[in-house]
């Protein structure tokens, strides 16, 4: 997050500075992590959540079992776990997101990514302070 963060900073100068944010699911985080990181940037920030991420972590048990099951190749599997335990989808839609997912080799290639992004904001831990 630290490193996107950056990205995100070096943009906002290219531009100008004072650029508005708009941050949604994990772009949302990263939204806030940048804010605190280089404030002069950043006229405004709109983030969308469902879940705070400030309390707990939203991968927990969940990001070792799917991290498990991507080491393990189990990529449909790990999508499973993620949509249904931390993003909150019903069961039989969670299964039909990750299987669409898995069949299209451009996505199916992200897959591992999704799941580098939920550790990278589990390892955030509470960031209410900043």
């Amino acid at each position: 997050m630290a490193d996107e963060a950056r990205d995100v900073a070096a943009l906002a100068t290219a531009l100008g500075g004072e650029v508005e944010l708009l941050g949604h699911s994990s772009g949302g985080v990263l939204a806030l992590e940048c804010l605190p990181a280089e404030p002069g940037l950043y006229r405004a920030a709109v983030v969308s959540r469902r879940r705070s991420t400030t309390l707990r972590p939203p991968g927990g048990d969940a990001l070792v079992r799917a991290r498990r099951q991507l080491t393990d190749g189990r990529l449909v599997r790990a999508m499973v776990t993620f949509h249904r335990d931390v993003v909150g989808m019903p069961p039989a839609a969670s299964w039909l997101g990750s299987l669409l997912l898995a069949v299209v080799p451009g996505y199916r290639l992200r897959i591992p990514g999704q799941i580098a992004d939920l550790a990278a904001i589990d390892a955030l831990g509470d960031r209410r302070r900043a």
